[in-house]
């Protein structure tokens, strides 16, 4: 199976392509930047929704991580967010039924939960997906649409989906080969 994976050059990138291709895929890696790496590599943004139809192509999965996070709130926009983490996802979504990819695993976080969890020092709140979603910003709010909109392709063109409300990781992604491909 060849998986396209978007923001390949981030944590999860970088350790999900070997792992892919130990279980016998293929990745095809992405990123706004070069990144040296075996895998084959396309250099280009989520951003442009007629690139991102180009080279998804002949691609069976795709992978969409391409994203500003939390860690970029004081460093970005609004607009940034939006145009990086809504846009894109809604081209990778577009592509995916442009070129008929059934499978799209969607990167989101636990910032949907924002509001919903306390943020005192020795508050503690059990996270489950029947916690209420209440972003407390840009980058929560952003990763919402993103699962709305995997919830809608899903309704509306058939593309399954899973959404991972990722929080930090780094080393468990050979749990996914099984569950996701």
């Amino acid at each position: 199976m060849r998986v396209f994976i978007t923001g390949a050059g981030g944590n999860l990138g970088r350790v999900l392509a070997p792992a892919l291709a130990k279980h016998g895929h293929k990745p095809v890696l992405m990123d706004y930047r070069h990144i040296d790496t075996p895998y084959e590599f396309v250099e280009g943004d989520v951003r442009d929704g007629e690139f991102i139809k180009t080279v998804t192509r002949n691609v069976d999965a795709i992978v969409h991580g391409a994203a500003l996070h939390g860690i970029h709130l004081s460093k970005y926009t609004q607009d940034d967010f939006w145009n990086l983490n809504v846009t894109g996802t809604h081209n990778v979504y577009q592509a995916a039924v442009e070129n008929q990819i059934s499978k799209v695993l969607f990167c989101s976080t636990m910032g949907v939960y924002g509001g919903s969890i306390p943020h005192r020092e020795d508050a503690y709140a059990a996270v489950t997906e029947d916690l209420a979603l209440k972003p407390r910003d840009i980058y929560g709010l952003s990763k919402q649409l993103g699962e709305n909109m995997s919830e809608y392709y899903y309704r509306t063109q058939g593309i399954k989906t899973i959404s991972l409300r990722l929080g930090m990781f780094v080393r468990k992604i050979p749990l996914l080969m099984d569950f996701a491909f």
